[in-house]
């Protein structure tokens, strides 16, 4: 006994059983390629929002380290005016005294005292007048 001869119908029915079976073959190769392609898209979407993220936190800490420096700064402006402040109320206090309670020679250096005070926040205020202007005219 022998196997049946194949006839021109099967023949054709077996080779379109083959051609469909490498176009599977293929399809599934390019699905693998696909995913492949989509693992290397994913992975370069993780390792930007690892490196936006580093980004960022260096950025927060910049941030609340200036922040820090800023308080810093101003604590220490504040307690250089309060200090100089209380300096000069006390300079001012004591030449005020000199001036109505000490003796004439007392008073005569407490008015020259004064009158140089004065004038000189009478030049500072001027300076700073001239600088303001020149400022505002080179703007």
């Amino acid at each position: 006994l022998s196997p049946p001869a194949q006839t021109a119908g099967d023949a054709t029915d077996s080779d379109q059983l083959e051609l469909f079976q490498q176009i599977l073959e293929t399809e599934r190769e390019r699905s693998r390629a696909l995913d492949r392609r989509t693992d290397v898209a994913l992975e370069a979407v993780k390792v930007s929002d690892a490196a936006d993220q580093r980004q960022y936190d260096f950025h927060m800490r910049r941030l609340e380290s200036d922040e820090r420096l800023a308080k810093a700064h101003l604590s220490l402006l504040s307690k250089t005016v309060l200090g100089a402040g209380a300096l000069v109320s006390v300079f001012v206090l004591l030449v005020l005294y000199m001036l109505f309670f000490g003796t004439a020679t007392q008073a005569d250096r407490a008015e020259t005292i004064l009158t140089w005070v004065f004038v000189a926040l009478g030049g500072g205020g001027l300076f700073v007048a001239v600088q303001r202007v020149a400022k505002f005219l080179t703007r």
